[in-house]
C-alpha cells in the first residue's frame, strides 16, 4: 500500500497516511500533511502531541472539503524520521505513479 496525501483519499478506502499532529484530544488528532487535514479517531489519541510526525493506517469515513475523518487501525510515532528525506520520496513516487499512468494509456 502507497503513503496518499490526504487531498486524494476518498470514503470506503483503506488508506495509509504521513503527517503531523496539529491537536490532540480525548478520542482523536487532527493531523496536517500539507494537502489538507483528517481527523483521525483513536483510542491512542490522547497520547500524540502537537508536532509529532505520525503513521497512520485505516479506513476513510468521510471526505469532505477541508477535514477527511479516518478510522485509524494504527497511530504510530515516526519521529525518527527525517521529514525532509521524507518529502523528498514521496515527490519522486509522484512522479514514477505519473509516469506509470502515462505508459499505461499508451498501451490502451
Amino acid at each position: 500500500m502507497k503513503v496518499s496525501m490526504i487531498s486524494e483519499i476518498y470514503p470506503g478506502q483503506r488508506a495509509l497516511l504521513i503527517g503531523i499532529v496539529v491537536q490532540s484530544l480525548e478520542n482523536y488528532i487532527i493531523v496536517d500533511d500539507g494537502t489538507g487535514r483528517a481527523r483521525i479517531y483513536s483510542d491512542q489519541a490522547s497520547k500524540f502531541e502537537p508536532k509529532t510526525p505520525v503513521l497512520i493506517a485505516g479506513i476513510v469515513r468521510s471526505a469532505e472539503e477541508g477535514m477527511r475523518e479516518i478510522e485509524a487501525d494504527a497511530v504510530v510515532d515516526i519521529s525518527g524520521i527525517s521529514l525532509k528525506d521524507l518529502s523528498e520520496v514521496r515527490e519522486l513516487m509522484a512522479k514514477v505513479y505519473d509516469i506509470e499512468r502515462r505508459m499505461m494509456r499508451r498501451d490502451v
